[in-house]
């Protein structure tokens, strides 16, 4: 087979797998929620202390509102004498997670409305609520999980109704795992965008020959 034969196969498979990973990708749009939200969705405690200090107990507070289809807030809230914080996002009963806010969540002491947090909408790592139902407070440094909320459930309702979400992302009950970020569902689109980097060299490599 000639080079540039090779190097058309290959810029084909590259389509491909581009129209695949846009399927897998998932951004969130303000307008799309998904159905089931729970109303100011309460925090729960995970630990009652810090795993780097067990003298320290841990206070934490607050209801979470999904306020469109990228943004929440949590009303009440209150975080003392924190580390550095993140919002993971994963499906209750599953202890797979990833990140889904990339602002660092800080103490406040409350009671009071904390800052918004916007979804991360990152190449690679976008998500959107349809994605998850459990916001996991977690803590990266120390893998510690201090708080979680169910933020929506999935509803009965006919096929020509259902919430925009997979059936891979039913709710199976409440989880107060840690959040594991080498699994879960952002898996299918790591090994898409190695293949997609791959495939990318090898076409490059045909196209100069």
């Amino acid at each position: 087979m000639s080079s540039r034969s090779l190097s058309v196969w290959a810029i084909a498979l590259l389509a491909v797998l581009a129209h695949s990973w846009s399927a897998w990708a998932s951004v969130c749009s303000p307008s799309a929620m998904p159905a089931g939200i729970i109303p100011n969705a309460t925090l729960v405690s995970q630990s009652q202390s810090w795993v780097n200090n067990n003298q320290n107990i841990i206070t934490i507070y607050g209801t979470v509102e999904i306020l469109d289809g990228c943004t929440f807030i949590v009303h009440n809230f209150t975080f003392l004498q924190a580390p550095e914080s993140y919002w993971y996002g994963g499906m209750v009963g599953n202890t797979s997670a990833a990140q889904v806010v990339d602002t660092p969540v800080s103490s406040q002491l409350g009671p009071g409305d904390s800052p918004k947090f916007q979804l991360t909408t990152a190449a690679g790592r976008a998500v959107s609520f349809a994605d998850f139902n459990e916001l996991r407070l977690f803590v990266p440094a120390s893998s510690q999980l201090v708080a979680s909320a169910v933020i929506w459930k999935a509803v009965a309702t006919s096929s020509a109704a259902a919430p925009a979400t997979s059936s891979t992302l039913s709710p199976s009950g409440s989880s107060a795992a840690s959040p594991s970020t080498s699994a879960g569902f952002k898996t299918a689109i790591s090994s898409q965008l190695w293949a997609f980097a791959v495939l990318s060299a090898l076409a490059g490599v045909f196209l100069i020959k």
